[in-house]
């Protein structure tokens, strides 16, 4: 399931449960426990909102991908592009593509509104400081 946009219960939780910005507190135990099941170099968009996935004192070589959706069935589940900031910079990433660049501060947002019930998942790696 790693890397495609998936309609799971976390999902209609975080969907049903996360109205406002990314910054609100997740009060709902299944969203949060949802949360913590990610593992490291991995996010998830539930809403509209931005999400920091990378905050570092000094420029890092980044590479965030976005893997293309890989559901049981395809009709069901659309595959959504992510819009990705950093430095004055801002691009459109697709899914089953990757960015490579440096930077010290990172967001990501869905470039499209997200179906309901339906979350992003991608990967991010920062490496050694950018030079």
């Amino acid at each position: 399931m790693r890397g495609r946009i998936v309609s799971t219960l976390f999902a209609t939780a975080a969907a049903a449960g996360l109205a406002g910005t990314a910054a609100a507190q997740v009060t709902d135990p299944v969203v949060r426990y949802g949360q913590r099941l990610a593992d490291p170099g991995e996010f998830y968009l539930n809403t509209e909102d931005a999400r920091e996935v990378v905050r570092y004192s000094s420029p890092r070589d980044v590479r965030l991908c976005l893997p293309r959706n890989a559901g049981v069935d395809q009709r069901a589940v659309e595959d959504v592009p992510v819009t990705v900031a950093w430095g004055g910079y801002r691009a459109t990433l697709y899914p089953g593509n990757c960015l490579y660049f440096d930077a010290q501060r990172v967001m990501v947002s869905p470039a499209k509104p997200l179906p309901n019930g339906q979350t992003i998942h991608g990967t991010i790696e920062a490496g050694a400081t950018g030079g």
